[in-house]
């Protein structure tokens, strides 16, 4: 049997205590808060611990391994004799084939499981929670298997390596177009804000390829950086509101055609290198979050309709064969990061620090 809690009656006969913490909802009705229905509540999980994957966009999955055909070269154009039509370049007789070359990114499953033991499970309940009678146990390692989840998938935007490991799908790294990370050194005088500059320049120059900057992601170190640049070169930095509610430091760029600053997103998921004797290594992802886009499946049970299906659902599954009635909990996630146009809308500055700066003030 599968059971998802967003079932509301049946999942409250069924998991005890785990819906008062996890998944309450209520509505006012008469003066009086009352409990309402169960419903999926992993978008408290998302605020709390993730910033990239509210960012991106959501779309179903079109086949389990998603590729994209890219436009040929466009057909030659230019300036021809209005009379015979003679254009200076060679004209194009006939379709220019399109790139099929797209390797794909194949969907992956993201979450945990948690497996309970039905005999354990009703001796613990009959025994009337004994060491935690207010305290369901599986409802606080199902919140700790959520926080896990989502850690995971925010941590895998980044680093995700399917060549390391076949069940990861590709984060940024892997799926940047080559010749498209840029390399700075503090020590030696570099200004890091002037080599983003840069980046963003080069990427909204392409003109057989118009896009942008919209976002810059760093670590807590890398804004650092960026301030203390501000602070010295009387420079400025300004707030951006990236969701409702949400505020974070920007800087002026060309990324953005209506002049507003590009945003400075800091994750803890994203790692300083420590390089020992050598300088330690901040990066910097410049990204144009137009051309990437999540590629889920929503799984049965779960809902069906909206940005929230594609979030980690969680679901109660119990075998009903021998042995011992042993149920799972699961949180999962069907998808994968694809990067569209290759690639193209990554961009990563590679900033050299004084060695031991990652691990000090």
């Amino acid at each position: 049997m599968v059971m998802s809690f967003a079932n509301p009656r049946e999942a409250a006969l069924e998991i005890g205590g785990f819906h008062s913490e996890v998944q309450a909802s209520a509505l006012n009705l008469d003066g009086f808060t009352v409990r309402d229905d169960y419903m999926a509540m992993i978008g408290e999980y998302i605020r709390k611990n993730l910033v990239l994957w509210p960012l991106l966009p959501k779309e179903p999955a079109e086949a389990d391994l998603v590729r994209e055909i890219i436009e040929g070269p466009e057909p030659s154009a230019g300036f021809f004799d209005k009379t015979t039509m003679n254009p200076p370049e060679n004209a194009t007789n006939s379709p220019i084939p399109n790139d099929l070359s797209d390797t794909g990114q194949q969907v992956k499953a993201v979450g945990g499981v948690i497996n309970i033991g039905h005999y354990s499970r009703s001796l613990w309940q009959q025994q009337g929670r004994p060491f935690g009678t207010n305290v369901d146990q599986l409802t606080a390692k199902t919140d700790r298997l959520l926080s896990s989840t989502v850690k995971v998938l925010e941590r895998g935007i980044v680093t995700g390596n399917a060549t390391a490991n076949s069940l990861q799908f590709n984060g940024f790294q892997q799926q940047m177009a080559a010749g498209q990370t840029y390399n700075a050194n503090i020590t030696t005088g570099d200004s890091v804000i002037k080599k983003i500059r840069g980046i963003v320049r080069l990427a909204i120059s392409n003109e057989n390829i118009l896009q942008g900057v919209t976002h810059i992601i760093c670590s807590p170190l890398g804004l650092q950086l960026i301030e203390d640049e501000t602070d010295t070169k009387l420079d400025y930095t300004n707030l951006d509101e990236i969701s409702p509610g949400l505020r974070v430091p920007g800087i002026i760029t060309q990324g953005d055609t209506q002049g507003r600053p590009t945003p400075i997103i800091t994750s803890p998921y994203i790692q300083d290198t420590d390089g020992g004797a050598n300088p330690d290594i901040v990066d910097f992802w410049l990204v144009d979050m137009n051309q990437l886009v999540w590629k889920g499946v929503r799984p049965v049970g779960g809902p069906t309709s909206g940005r929230d299906s594609f979030n980690p659902q969680v679901f109660e599954l119990t075998n009903t064969a021998a042995p011992y009635l042993v149920e799972k909990r699961v949180c999962i996630a069907y998808g994968t990061l694809y990067a569209k146009n290759r690639g193209h809308g990554i961009w990563r500055l590679r900033v050299s620090v004084p060695s031991g700066l990652s691990g000090n003030i």
